[in-house]
């Protein structure tokens, strides 16, 4: 169960009225790293080993999937077996607001290689994104994540309480699926933030867009990684930030 009925009271025209609400559910995850916890965040129950898979690729303690040597799951815990003894610098708390980066901006690490897209092409990927969302259209409460390759299939979509978790759930997804070096392009639901760019960057992307804002930040480390960045994307518009020459019927 994704969601729970919560007595609301709902004021609208001047009217008030009681009914049941449709209210996402948020529970505690610890992830443990060879025995010991390493990381703890509040999460929509569900890709608990692949939110597990998704931070430690991103936070730099796993380069890929041959680097875990089990992964299993309790009841709000997720057991990660990991090559080599646990890092210190991983024993630290992961929040909702994201884990804590090094300075040094991540790289793609799929080597680059020339792509181009055309304006149909980006709403033809929000098409498919918005036909996923399940428990956004029920509650109002989740963000969402998508992973697609090159040529435009999705290979990877997450939803979650947290931006981050979204993005660490589709990108552990991947990894755990052996696609993650097919990952070319991400599609966010949330603010583009500097922590969302540099695990795009994780995850090879090429193009990053989303539905809200991006910070100055963000379109700095965009620019300087290679990346495509859009935002507001939303029905028949949207913005470029950096890189426009990817997209090849984009005018100015």
């Amino acid at each position: 169960m994704q969601s729970a009925k919560k007595r609301t009271i709902r004021f609208n025209n001047n009217k008030s009225f009681q009914t049941d609400d449709d209210i996402i559910i948020e529970e505690p995850l610890v992830i443990t790293v060879n025995g010991e916890r390493a990381y703890f965040c509040m999460r929509l129950p569900g890709m608990d080993r692949e939110l597990a898979a998704g931070v430690l690729y991103n936070d730099g303690v796993i380069d890929g999937a041959d680097d875990i040597k089990s992964i299993s799951s309790d009841e709000n815990v997720v057991h990660v077996e990991i090559s080599g003894n646990t890092p210190s610098e991983v024993k630290k708390i992961y929040s909702s607001t994201g884990s804590i980066f090094s300075s040094e901006l991540l790289m793609p690490l799929n080597p680059p290689r020339d792509f181009s897209l055309t304006v149909e092409d980006i709403f033809r990927m929000k098409e498919d994104f918005l036909s996923r969302q399940k428990f956004f259209e029920v509650t109002g409460g989740t963000h969402c994540a998508s992973l697609f390759n090159y040529e435009f299939e999705n290979i990877a979509f997450a939803e979650d309480v947290g931006r981050h978790n979204a993005l660490d759930k589709c990108t552990g997804n991947a990894l755990l699926q052996g696609r993650l070096n097919e990952a070319s392009l991400v599609l966010l639901s949330s603010r583009l933030s500097l922590e969302m760019i540099k695990k795009s960057c994780r995850t090879g992307a090429l193009l990053v867009a989303g539905f809200s804002a991006p910070t100055s930040a963000a379109v700095d480390a965009a620019e300087k990684s290679g990346i495509t960045l859009i935002g507001f994307l939303r029905e028949g518009r949207f913005n470029v930030y950096s890189i426009p020459q990817r997209i090849k019927d984009l005018r100015a």
